[in-house]
């Protein structure tokens, strides 16, 4: 059943806002399925909407099954290494590959020498998923809400 389900992914990734989507939606369209996935499954502190991710400096990477966002990570450039952040897949639809195909892309897209993320010390899953793509962590932060394992990796 597992490699059935494969079969029938589109496995197209695209960034927002700067792709055309030729599936029947538009970029307003797949901002508001990014911010959905964002706010119900991130612990982000910000509440996203369309406009705030088209309007963001991180630029979105998508995985789309059919014409659903079911994945998402975001790339940032910042001024010495870039970040890859907001890894986001829908429960369902998770450990099939889809958030290290994600990372993958973003760190593709990188044009620095390294990347880092940031993830909380309770998101295992995301931790064990860096960790065997060959991020280490090089620093620990807390926060009032939460800790966070920074994790660097050279590309």
């Amino acid at each position: 059943m597992k490699s059935t389900l494969w079969n029938d992914w589109q496995n197209t990734l695209y960034s927002v806002p700067t792709h055309k989507f030729d599936n029947g939606l538009t970029e307003y369209q797949i901002a508001g399925q990014i911010a959905d996935l964002l706010n119900s499954y991130n612990h982000l502190k910000t509440k996203h909407t369309p406009s705030t991710i088209l309007s963001d400096k991180v630029k979105y990477f998508i995985e789309l099954y059919g014409q659903d966002v079911i994945g998402c990570v975001g790339l940032l450039y910042e001024l010495a290494l870039d970040k890859i952040c907001h890894l986001t897949i829908k429960p369902e639809f998770r450990r099939k590959g889809f958030g290290r195909k994600l990372i993958y892309r973003a760190k593709e897209f990188s044009q620095r020498s390294a990347v880092y993320m940031s993830i909380r010390e309770d998101n295992i899953g995301s931790l064990n998923l860096a960790t065997s793509l060959g991020f280490r962590a090089i620093a620990y932060k807390r926060t009032n809400d939460y800790n966070l394992l920074i994790l660097f990796m050279e590309k």
